[in-house]
């Protein structure tokens, strides 16, 4: 698998990490987050 860097500001990754884990809760509260799903 090809990977791919994006070049950010600051406050464009702070953003970024806020939304991710903004969604992560929203899984979670709807139980359909399971962490072991998560791939690196």
């Amino acid at each position: 698998m090809k990977k791919y860097y994006i070049n950010l500001t600051e406050q464009e990754r702070s953003q970024i990490i806020h939304s991710l884990a903004d969604k992560k809760n929203e899984l979670m509260a709807k139980g359909r987050y399971s962490a072991s799903r998560v791939k690196c």
